[in-house]
């Protein structure tokens, strides 16, 4: 019942959020998630966090820039 809700779009499922997962740390290796805030309810949590890397592969079509991203 896993859903994860994006800026990108919604991922169902724990198989699909990993291999999301793991794209990101292919695009971004030395990614870091600083969570924010979180709120949680018993049947759902959201999380507000922080993502900072170094853009060295293909992400979601657009090549690597080499350049560090603040998100």
């Amino acid at each position: 019942e896993f859903v994860s809700h994006l800026r990108v779009g919604d991922v169902a499922g724990l198989d699909r959020f990993k291999a999301m997962l793991l794209h990101t740390y292919d695009a971004f290796p030395d990614v870091w998630w600083t969570p924010v805030e979180t709120i949680e309810a018993p049947d759902r949590c959201t999380i507000r966090y922080y993502f900072e890397g170094t853009h060295l592969g293909h992400f979601m079509g657009v090549p690597p820039s080499h350049r560090r991203v603040h998100i």
